[in-house]
Parts: structure tokens; C-alpha cells; sequence
């Protein structure tokens, strides 16, 4: 079996309103977790920031086999503050820990999402997209977002969020 890639996102936002349907840190790849297998448009891939969730970010990852799993990974330190910038990292580690990991501010939350069984592909041939789910939107400014091609650890998220305050 080939070995499926890790992989990071990370980004700043600064949140100005959340009233339904607004979203929080929406990116995806792929039409995945909304869609049911075999709706027309669904293809594999990952998203995060469905719905909006107060005290937690929402992750997705589904696999061309169908294998998925969703979650909402919790914030340590409860909601977060509107009008304010917030950094995320949210890893997608396939290989050593088999986890999805939310970062806030640099800090690694609690909880996780176990994605070891999703061991297939999810590479799809959408466009990555941020801000925008399904028709929710975010309502507020999005700065830096980046794509790694890894898994980034506790000291190079944290470095990324020191070395880019705003």
C-alpha cells in the first residue's frame, strides 16, 4: 500500500460575526463531508471549520474507499473572541500519531481525531478553498494561509505563530 502524505494548514483570522450560516476557520479540499457518497460531486479529500462550533473546530477526512471521520476537536480555553486575530494550524498526521491536531495561538489543544483508518488516497483535483463552505461563509479577514506538505510539530507550529504576530 502506498504511503499517504501528512500535511498542515495553518492560517490568521480575525472573526467579526458568526450568526448562522457564518463559518470560523473554513478550508477544504474536495466536496467530502458534506456530501454523501454518490450524490453527484463528491470526492474525497478534507475540510475543517464546518459549521460554526463556539467552543471547537470542526475536521473532516474522507478517503476514495469511502472511510471517513469527523469531529469536532475542542478549544482548551472555550470559545473564541470575536474582532480579535486568532492563528490555527490544524496537522494531519497519517504517519506518526495517525491524529488530526488543532492548534490556537501555537498551542496544541487537548483533544484530537483519530484518522487511522482512513488510509487511502484523498487527493482530488478540486480547488483548495478558504472562507467559503458549502455556501457558509467566514465574515471577518483572512491573512497567511499556508499549505505544508508535512506534518508540523508542537515547535514549528509555535515558531510560525511567534514569527508571524500581528
Amino acid at each position: 500500500m502506498q504511503r499517504q502524505p501528512s500535511f498542515t494548514v495553518t492560517g490568521w483570522i480575525k472573526i467579526l460575526d458568526v450568526t448562522y450560516p457564518l463559518t470560523t476557520f473554513a478550508v477544504k479540499k474536495g466536496n467530502n463531508c458534506y456530501y454523501t457518497p454518490g450524490r453527484q460531486g463528491w470526492v474525497a479529500g478534507w475540510e475543517t471549520g464546518h459549521h460554526y462550533r463556539a467552543n471547537g473546530l470542526d475536521v473532516c477526512m474522507r478517503d476514495k474507499n469511502n472511510r471517513m471521520v469527523r469531529s469536532t476537536i475542542s478549544f482548551d480555553n472555550g470559545f473564541q473572541q470575536l474582532g480579535h486575530w486568532v492563528h490555527y494550524a490544524v496537522v494531519f498526521d497519517r504517519h506518526q500519531h495517525k491524529k488530526a491536531f488543532v492548534y490556537i495561538n501555537g498551542q496544541k489543544q487537548s483533544n484530537s481525531l483519530d484518522i487511522s483508518t482512513v488510509t487511502g488516497s484523498i487527493d482530488n483535483n478540486s480547488d483548495l478553498s478558504f472562507g467559503r463552505l458549502y455556501g457558509w461563509k467566514t465574515k471577518g479577514t483572512l491573512d497567511e494561509y499556508r499549505l505544508y506538505n508535512k506534518a508540523l510539530d508542537d515547535f514549528d507550529v509555535t515558531e510560525i505563530y511567534k514569527d508571524h504576530l500581528l
